[in-house]
């Protein structure tokens, strides 16, 4: 994966479960972006949909990072829930 250090955002599927082996190297390539950018995984247990957000560009406080989070990710995933039932 290659991220442009000059984007504010950027936004990446990793398709692990197209080869599982591959997991070890999907967490090491977020661990080595989290000191430009702030990464938020927006679904539970997989890595397919994620957005990272580069802190010198754009930076976040931890009222934005929470908010991201519940807003974005939470929300989304209880509104999914909900509508199963």
């Amino acid at each position: 994966m290659r991220i442009r250090r000059n984007n504010r955002f950027g936004q990446d599927e990793f398709h692990y479960f197209l080869d599982p082996k591959s997991v070890p190297g999907i967490r090491a390539v977020i661990s080595a972006t989290r000191t430009d950018f702030h990464a938020v995984r927006f679904s539970s247990y997989t890595f397919g949909d994620m957005l990272f957000v580069n802190q010198r560009l754009a930076s976040l406080n931890l009222w934005q990072r929470v908010w991201l989070r519940l807003r974005y990710k939470y929300a989304r995933g209880l509104g999914r829930v909900l509508g199963t039932f």
